[in-house]
C-alpha cells in the first residue's frame, strides 16, 4: 500500500487480501469488506499503540520510525470488541464531599443591590470561592492546604 493511504484502507486491503483465498465474486468480496472493514483497527506488534485516526500511514509516528531505518513495519489487525473488553472500566468518581464549611465573604459593592463596579476599580483584595476543582495533583491528607492564588 502507499505511504498515503489511511489505516481504514489498509484494513480493507488486508481484509480483500485474506478473502481471495475463499473465491468470491467481486461483488461479495466487496460487501465482506464493508462489513468487516469497520470491526478491526491496527495495532502495532510488540506494544500497545494502535492507528486509530483518519490520516495518512506516513504520519504515524512508528510508521515513520520505521521508514526512516528502512524497517518494513509489523501491524496487526485487532478487534475492536477484544480491545475494548480488555480496557479497564473508568475509575474516576466525582467527590461528593464537601471538607470545609464555607464561611461568608464579604462582598465589595454588589451584593446589597448597588451597580455593578469594574474589577480594576477594586483596591482591596477579593476573595474568591472555588466552587470545583478535578484531576488536582495532591495528596488527599494535604487536601486542607491546598491555596488558590
Amino acid at each position: 500500500v502507499s505511504h498515503d493511504s489511511l489505516p481504514e484502507q489498509l484494513i480493507a486491503e488486508s481484509i480483500r487480501k485474506k478473502s481471495r483465498s475463499m473465491h468470491l465474486s467481486p461483488q461479495q468480496l466487496r460487501l465482506c469488506v464493508q462489513e468487516y472493514q469497520g470491526q478491526y483497527i491496527l495495532k502495532v506488534c510488540g506494544c500497545d499503540e494502535y492507528l486509530l485516526e483518519k490520516y495518512p500511514l506516513s504520519q504515524y509516528k512508528y510508521i515513520r520510525s520505521c521508514i526512516t531505518v528502512g524497517r518494513l513495519p509489523h501491524l496487526m489487525l485487532v478487534s475492536k470488541d477484544s480491545l475494548y473488553s480488555q480496557l479497564p472500566a473508568s475509575g474516576f468518581v466525582t467527590p461528593s464531599y464537601s471538607r470545609r464549611t464555607p464561611q461568608p465573604s464579604p462582598c465589595p459593592g454588589g451584593g446589597d443591590g448597588s451597580p455593578p463596579r469594574s474589577l480594576w476599580a477594586f483596591n482591596t483584595p477579593l476573595r474568591v470561592r472555588l466552587l470545583c476543582a478535578t484531576y488536582v495533583n495532591v495528596n488527599i491528607r494535604d487536601i486542607d492546604k491546598v491555596r488558590w492564588r
